[in-house]
């Protein structure tokens, strides 16, 4: 690949690794969010109350959301990692895509933590 070409690809995975490192970030405030509702619920109310099932309904919302984006992301982490191995960056580009892509990874990791620990609460 060219330089130009290489360059620009980093950078659209940069940009791609930004772009849901918050979008995770969001995602795990509304699980935090939703744990502190189905904590509170569970507390006043029996798990088969309207208000429980209400709180858990929306964790099997954002937890199908998760499972559908979680194979998209691990492609973009792949397509990352093969770039910063094999793609001839140069140092800096190279050094950024490492960063976005480590710091993608741990959301990624940490998210599906959370998602499943809420899945005891929750989904059950």
């Amino acid at each position: 690949m060219s330089t130009d070409i290489t360059e620009g690809r980093a950078s659209r995975l940069s940009s791609l690794c930004r772009e849901y490192i918050d979008a995770l970030s969001c995602l795990k405030k509304e699980i935090n969010a939703i744990s502190a509702a189905l904590t509170s619920a569970g507390e006043r109310s029996p798990k088969d109350s309207v208000e429980f099932k209400i709180v858990a309904a929306k964790y099997r919302a954002l937890q199908y959301g998760f499972l559908r984006l979680q194979p998209a992301l691990q492609k973009l982490i792949r397509t990352a990692s093969q770039t910063v191995e094999h793609g001839g960056l140069d140092d800096v580009d190279e050094l950024e895509l490492t960063v976005r892509l480590a710091d993608l990874e741990a959301s990624l990791e940490q998210t599906g933590m959370l998602i499943n620990d809420l899945w005891s609460v929750a989904g059950r």
